[in-house]
């Protein structure tokens, strides 16, 4: 049987490849047998005329018997697409006004969706492009609470000893290198990396060589090697780079290598350059610091086939079992987590940005199924106008098959030419969305992960225009077929089913302006939500500060900087407001365990920051050299910690932190009011203890200075200052404006995704309105002619005539602010700081939606009123 049909499929196939010969080997048998048939009927005594026209008729028709023959050999189906392919672009030309629109619609739409894909497959859907990218695992510690955690250099040594089962191990660590060059300073983000980093995952190099082994030992020389874009950057495309020495950190580094512009590595944020972990270790030693203590270093591996995944995990985990606690931090690992990376996200990234981007493509998919609506208003206005045609076609014998392929082959021939202008679309819109989106992070030096559409973004683009068209045509179809396209008499078509389409016609209208509705409101929501994070509700006011980034400050350096005219107050703080996350220690009270984030700061912090202090006192000097057992707490923690009651005097007990500090209690002297010091979207600090630190100790090494002005003059004396300091280094000096822009970057990205997909639904919608009222005021003339001929006041007209349409799209207004509030109320388990309830988002955006909508219904109607009855019923 199967030999068979691969037999029969062979002979389809041939057939289909020699179709030209065939057709031709057809021709000339068919006039084989006319002529025999000639020759039979002149030797009967027929002249040969007559016999030549006898021959015809007995035979019948030259093209049925083809027919006949191509179906038997499977090839009629050929036949009849290419003729409704003809007929559909014929058709469509006839009439270029609805296809242009319907394409340009469409194509929006598709382009739009395609836009987002690619954005989607590069950071979370596609591997990182990398030898080895089947089998890579990012590898996590867990700790008591099972969450993931990053690893110290000693549990790293310890994983490397044990017999993990991984056919290669990764050890990396992202880290801000300042760069000093003739003419300027830049900041350089790097990445320090093991020995065998490029052996495992690949990559060439454009010129020169890549890190290795011999690189990674300590009385290794310092060399570096440059990512294209850190080529570009940091050297401006030198030729002759090779050699080159690059002062980072006040140490010389040799550049040996520039990779090839396709490998970036395994992250979302390419990196400028590669170092070794023991040049890294090297600068940190001598900024001062403790190679131990450094923040946490990230993990991967690669898969050995023969070993599977849990195997790994749990050979891992038996490893760090036995571990005793970490050396800069206390706490002692419960076990590993090893995932697979199947993007440049890890995977626990991913899966917490999962709600994000189904929020993202539940919206484009939404402006979709508006164009689609839309469309399928031009479709059915269309298909009502040719009736008389459709009607025609049925009663000469076409089946509602054949009727059905038509309509779907013309909405198909819409969907193919939107498809490609949608990919054609897809990648300046990606470039502008990308861009626009990750402006802050470019205007910082960073790098962000090249974008460019792929075959997997025509193939996602294929497949939603087929969707569509089989939606459109279908849709259509349907709507013919009720009506009665077997009927044979045009006239009697033409009258059924036209109020079954009017219905529906008027409920797509009710869907799209619903779905535009909740569009803007969603747009204006998190507009207005980036307009608050601007008006204060930090606590505290980031334009005059700035950060001073040093790898060696000291009193004679803030001596220096206070003499600046423009520098009103220096702070020095462990980790800087709007700076990320800070570290959470145990702590204790009343038998009660709470996790505390804390920061290290000095007796002028409050005052350098703006924040008050609103209850108790401030530290003092000395409490911050010696670093007495005081803390300071923030009002939401004191309600948390003792609610109702006064926490000065009060104890907690704290325990082992990052910074190294031993358990002991700590007496509460101070209030400080709430603030918002990291990201924005997590509201004011609910667990903030501050404790004293001075500067250059190991938990305050950063300064943050209070100035007039921030200007760019300024900015330039301060770093003077850090050269006359130290000439080896430099300084990396950093608005918190920028750190600011980075916390507002979601709220940022949603507004003007939400903005543009509304306003993109919304024209939408009022071009489908327009359209549908101004089809049905056409098909209305004589009604309308024969009310004004009448006496009918124009205004009267025009209100009968706008009234249906105006009526259904406040309905889809009603029907949409329901569906408003559901999507507020998802987005706020997503985001607990989210204002659900704004005035101008749930009362201005309907108003004004509404009357755009009636005024897209009421120029139609105007302009129909304004017709000259006696000319409307000569149209007619």
């Amino acid at each position: 049987m199967t030999v068979q049909v691969w037999r029969k499929l062979r002979s389809r196939m041939a057939a289909m490849r020699n179709r030209g010969r065939f057709d031709a080997e057809l021709d000339e048998e068919l006039a084989f047998h006319l002529e025999m048939h000639v020759e039979t009927l002149m030797r009967r005594g027929l002249p040969e005329t007559e016999a030549r026209r006898q021959a015809r008729l007995d035979l019948g028709m030259r093209e049925l018997h083809k027919d006949d023959v191509r179906a038997a050999r499977g090839l009629a189906w050929i036949d009849q697409l290419s003729g409704d392919l003809r007929f559909a672009w014929r058709s469509l030309l006839r009439t270029p006004s609805f296809a242009l629109t319907a394409m340009a619609t469409l194509g929006l739409a598709i382009g739009v969706n395609a836009a987002l894909y690619c954005v989607w497959s590069a950071y979370a859907g596609r591997a990182p492009a990398v030898l080895n990218a089947e089998g890579l695992v990012d590898i996590h510690g867990l700790d008591e609470q099972h969450r993931n955690v990053g690893w110290s250099p000693s549990e790293i040594r310890a994983l490397e000893s044990s017999d993990h089962g991984l056919a290669a191990l990764l050890v990396s660590r992202s880290v801000q290198l300042p760069l000093r060059g003739e003419q300027r300073s830049l900041p350089a983000l790097g990445q320090a990396v093991s020995g065998n980093w490029f052996a495992v995952l690949g990559g060439s190099t454009s010129f020169g060589r890549v890190l290795n082994s011999d690189d990674d030992r300590p009385d290794a020389p310092p060399v570096v090697v440059l990512s294209q874009a850190g080529w570009r950057r940091l050297t401006q495309n030198d030729p002759a780079v090779l050699g080159k020495r690059l002062r980072l950190q006040g140490r010389d580094f040799t550049v040996v290598g520039v990779m090839g512009p396709e490998f970036v590595g395994i992250g979302w944020m390419p990196p400028h350059l590669w170092l070794a972990n023991a040049a890294n270790d090297a600068l940190a030693r001598e900024a001062g610091n403790d190679p131990e203590l450094l923040p946490y270093y990230e993990l991967n591996g690669v898969l050995d086939p023969a070993v599977g995944r849990d195997a790994v995990q749990s050979a891992l985990s038996s490893a760090v079992g036995h571990l005793p606690p970490s050396a800069n931090s206390g706490r002692k690992l419960g076990g590993v987590n090893v995932e697979r990376r199947t993007s440049v996200l890890p995977a626990a990234d991913v899966e917490q940005l999962r709600p994000l981007w189904q929020l993202g493509f539940a919206m484009v998919i939404l402006l979709l199924l508006v164009a689609c609506a839309n469309l399928v208003n031009l479709f059915l206005a269309r298909a009502s106008a040719r009736q008389g045609e459709l009607a025609l076609r049925s009663s000469l014998g076409a089946s509602r098959g054949r009727v059905v392929g038509q309509l779907l082959t013309e909405a198909l021939a819409i969907s193919s030419v939107s498809a490609m202008l949608g990919c054609a679309l897809c990648l300046p819109l990606v470039d502008l969305v990308h861009a626009q989106a990750l402006s802050v992070a470019t205007d910082m030096g960073l790098l962000v992960l090249p974008l460019a559409p792929d075959w997997r973004v025509v193939v996602f683009a294929a497949v939603l225009a087929i969707a569509a068209g089989l939606l459109l045509g279908l849709t259509t179809a349907h709507r013919i077929l009720r009506a009665g396209v077997s009927v044979g008499s045009a006239g009697e078509l033409a009258t059924k089913g036209s109020r079954g389409q009017s219905r529906m016609r008027s409920w797509l209208i009710t869907a799209q302006v619903a779905a535009s509705l909740a569009l803007l409101v969603l747009s204006a929501l998190i507009l207005a939500n980036m307009q608050r994070s601007e008006q204060g509700s930090l606590g505290f006011d980031p334009h005059p500060l700035l950060s001073l980034g040093h790898p060696k400050p000291d009193a004679r350096l803030r001596q220096s900087l206070a003499a600046l005219p423009d520098v009103e107050r220096i702070s020095a703080v462990g980790l800087l407001p709007l700076a990320g996350m800070p570290s959470r220690l145990a702590a204790q009270v009343d038998q009660r365990s709470f996790a505390l984030a804390v920061r290290s700061v000095d007796d002028q912090y409050f005052a350098t920051a703006g924040i008050r202090v609103v209850h108790g006192r401030n530290f003092y000097a000395s409490e911050a050299q010696s670093t007495l057992p005081v803390a300071i707490i923030s009002a939401a923690t004191a309600q948390a910690l003792w609610p109702g009651q006064d926490p000065l005097g009060r104890a907690l007990t704290i325990a082992d932190g990052p910074e190294r500090l031993p358990a002991r209690q700590v007496e509460v002297v101070g209030v400080a009011a709430d603030v918002t010091s990291s990201l924005f979207f997590f509201g004011t600090d609910q667990s903030a203890l501050y404790l004293p630190a001075a500067l250059g100790s190991p938990e305050a090494r950063q300064l943050m200075l209070r100035v007039r002005n921030s200007s760019p003059a300024t900015i330039e004396r301060i770093k003077a200052v850090c050269l006359e300091h130290d000439a080896s280094t430099i300084c990396d000096v950093l608005a918190l404006d920028a750190l600011l822009g980075i916390t507002r970057m979601p709220f940022v990205i949603g507004s003007q995704v939400a903005g543009g997909l509304g306003l993109l639904a919304l024209a939408i919608s009022c071009i489908g309105l327009y359209g549908m009222v101004s089809f049905s005021l056409a098909q209305r003339s004589r009604e309308l002619a024969v009310r004004l001929a009448l006496g009918a006041s124009q205004r009267s007209v025009v209100l009968l005539s706008a009234r249906s349409s105006v009526q259904w799209a406040l309905l889809g207004v009603l029907i949409g602010l329901p569906l408003c509030l559901v999507i507020s109320l998802f987005l706020r388990t997503l985001i607990p700081t989210l204002e659900v309830f704004n005035l101008s988002a749930y009362l201005l955006t309907p108003l004004a939606l509404a009357l755009i909508a009636t005024t897209a219904a009421w120029l139609p109607a105007r302009r129909a009123a304004r017709v000259p009855p006696m000319e409307a019923l000569r149209e007619v």
